[in-house]
């Protein structure tokens, strides 16, 4: 309830976006969800044509105490890449990709013998296709569907098949303030599909700071052209189908966190960007579940510290 009410309160704080160029987003962290961030985001004005994207990065989360007395360690590295087309300034289409895969390891006497069967790495790929069109001077449309595959070692990719998209319109209604609305829907592992309103606000407060969310807030601090920081306050789902052997017979392993994060870019270029970033989560929950005949298994921790590195490129 407590990850939900969560999800719910910072979902209707969505503010997302800049009202001017930025480089691209900071790794695909397959945990949060690109296109509720694109949606409310206008996008740097480019030159038409296909513009390719890579980034790739690399969090660590070390060991951690569960409330129970067990440890968690995570790490986890993704790479993103795609394309964006450029048919004018506001008016672009797109095809991405992303791969996440993440490490746990569990540890402590008491901890119970089926953590530590889990077979420790998962992964992730989405494949998500995007059209943002301009609908008239201040408005703009937003369309996003994506197909998701996650699984740990030894899974089903076909048990572990998800997919879902969002639909959302942005009005600029000053030169430093717009809104978004938007609705974003997506099937679940073993769960009813999540259905999301995204009412957003974004504000450009003057040249050197902004505030944004999306599935989180976010503040920044443009230095300059090349340097800014930013404080953010996450929401992360990530959910796994697990193999269909015993102890795990199908199930589902999900992680849940809501991280803060202080990060530093620098940009020599808006092509190019490498990102440092260290934070905290106050909340996470981690669990087994949707086994036949086996109760839950529930783990959580709090202050978990977390270290992250992301580059990117765009051509």
């Amino acid at each position: 309830m407590l990850f939900r009410s969560l999800q719910i309160v910072l979902a209707l704080l969505a503010v997302a976006g800049a009202t001017q160029a930025q480089t691209p987003a900071a790794g695909a962290n397959t945990g949060q969800s690109r296109e509720v961030t694109q949606s409310a985001t206008l996008g740097p004005p480019l030159t038409p044509g296909p513009h390719p994207m890579l980034s790739l990065g690399v969090r660590w989360q070390p060991d951690t105490e569960w409330d129970t007395g067990g440890r968690a360690r995570v790490i986890r590295g993704n790479l993103s890449g795609g394309v964006s087309f450029f048919h004018s300034p506001t008016f672009q289409t797109g095809l991405m990709g992303d791969h996440e895969v993440s490490r746990y390891e569990f540890a402590g006497p008491a901890v119970d013998p089926t953590w530590l069967a889990l077979p420790g790495e998962m992964r992730t790929e989405r494949l998500t296709a995007t059209l943002r069109r301009p609908l008239g001077r201040d408005w703009s449309l937003f369309l996003a569907a994506d197909t998701t595959w996650a699984l740990g070692r030894g899974a089903s990719p076909a048990d572990a098949f998800t997919w879902g998209g969002l639909g959302s319109a942005r009005w600029q209604a000053a030169t430093n303030f717009a809104f978004t609305f938007g609705v974003y829907a997506h099937t679940r592992l073993e769960a009813r599909v999540r259905v999301l309103p995204i009412p957003g606000l974004e504000w450009q407060i003057n040249e050197d700071w902004k505030l944004a969310t999306a599935q989180g807030v976010t503040l920044t601090h443009k230095f300059n052209r090349r340097w800014q920081a930013d404080l953010s306050v996450l929401v992360e789902n990530r959910e796994y189908r697990l193999a269909d052997e015993e102890p795990f017979d199908g199930g589902i392993f999900r992680d849940r966190s809501v991280p803060v994060m202080v990060s530093l870019r620098w940009a020599p270029n808006p092509g190019l960007f490498v990102q440092l970033a260290a934070g905290v989560n106050p909340w996470q929950q981690q669990r087994l579940t949707d086994r036949p005949n086996e109760p839950d298994l529930t783990e959580q921790s709090h202050g978990a510290p977390s270290l992250a590195a992301t580059a990117g490129l765009r051509f």
